[in-house]
């Protein structure tokens, strides 16, 4: 192909010229075009060792580095390739990726930045700018650059994608939802996109919409693990257990560490009064991450349900360790303690979850003449 034609080329001229730098660059180019990073590093370091201020030189070994994730290595190059050479954007705006995948979100918003002020046009630097905004959760800020930069290109899917994201974590799902369908116009096999449309329509208890939207997702792509795991919620939603279980147990299938797909299918065995088989569930879940307080909630539900009163109080202490302000969690073991005959342990329980602002155990205490 044209590149390898390139290669070729810049050979012939090397062995003219060993001291010739841009052909070096050049042929760094053509090979990383190829996907030859490593070799393409060797043309770009020759070049630099033959021109010590060939500042892209620099420029591309540092892109040639990102493609290879060696990140903090592509960040030096940056440097001196801006230091060369302070007005190119393009250098600031791929070393603000680099520092984001590093997660170093600040700086690269900064990098970011001054891009846009050298090149106010730059719509890539736009959008990463709104990405490193996003996961800063400056969902706002980052709804901003998103519009700037499809004022700039009108026909972008992974902008208004990005965008979608951004107004979903604001609270803002109708609006998601434009930008998902908008995104899906511009590229109809886009599956993440089906997925998170999806996630907008539940938030909004378009539960029937959602699985239609996860649907199409796993159409799209039948390992996506999440929409399976997303479709199963939807499914209990609409009290479809039997289905929902099927999805969960797809999930695990794929992603057999997938901590919530478990918690999923045991709420929805506990639905079909499989309490056993719930418990199993939340055990592994559990097992997954020891910190999974809901879990531990809901096991202790099960066990309540099976009339194991002192394992689900374990269960339930267990969540109140890990939060200590939900008044579900302290009601439900004071009905456990009035079941084993802890009076004095459940009216503590009771109390505590009306001054946390539970309302029907602050109407229990009222009934009962208890203070709290």
């Amino acid at each position: 192909g044209r590149n390898v034609d390139a290669i070729e080329d810049y050979d012939t001229s090397i062995e003219l010229n060993e001291d010739f730098a841009i052909a070096y660059n050049n042929r760094g180019i053509a090979k990383a075009e190829l996907t030859l990073f490593e070799e393409a590093i060797e043309d770009y370091t020759k070049a630099i060792e033959l021109s010590p201020e060939y500042a892209r030189a620099f420029y591309n070994r540092a892109n040639a580095k990102v493609n290879l994730s060696l990140f903090e290595e592509a960040i030096l190059d940056y440097n001196t390739a801006i230091e060369l050479n302070p007005a190119d954007s393009k250098a600031y705006n791929n070393r603000g990726i680099a520092k984001a995948y590093l997660n170093q979100n600040e700086k690269a918003v900064a990098d970011f930045d001054e891009s846009i002020e050298l090149n106010p046009d730059d719509v890539v630097a736009y959008y990463n700018r709104g990405i490193a905004k996003a996961k800063l959760d400056k969902n706002e800020d980052a709804v901003k650059d998103y519009d700037k930069a499809i004022e700039l290109v009108p026909n972008d899917a992974s902008t208004f994608y990005n965008r979608g994201l951004a107004k979903a974590k604001l609270g803002e799902y109708e609006n998601a939802i434009s930008d998902y369908d908008e995104a899906i116009y511009l590229n109809e096999e886009y599956s993440i996109a089906y997925n998170n449309r999806g996630r907008a329509k539940a938030n909004l208890n378009l539960h029937e919409a959602a699985v239609a939207d996860y649907d199409k997702a796993i159409e799209l792509d039948d390992a996506y693990v999440i929409a399976y795991n997303n479709r199963g919620m939807a499914k209990s939603e609409l009290k479809k257990y039997e289905e929902a279980v099927k999805d969960f147990d797809k999930t695990i299938a794929l992603d057999p560490e997938h901590d919530n797909a478990y918690f999923n299918r045991g709420l929805a065995k506990a639905s079909l009064y499989l309490f056993e088989e719930s418990i199993e569930d939340y055990d592994q879940a559990i097992k997954l991450n020891s910190e999974y307080t809901q879990a531990y909630h809901n096991r202790g539900l099960a066990k309540a349900n099976l009339k194991k009163h002192e394992g689900a109080i374990t269960d339930y202490s267990k969540a109140i360790e890990l939060d200590p302000v939900n008044p579900g969690f302290y009601r439900n073991r004071g009905i456990l303690y009035v079941k084993v005959g802890k009076k004095d342990e459940a009216i503590r329980d009771f109390q505590k979850a009306a001054k946390l602002g539970d309302k029907k155990t602050q109407e229990f205490l009222k009934k009962n003449g208890i203070q709290w």
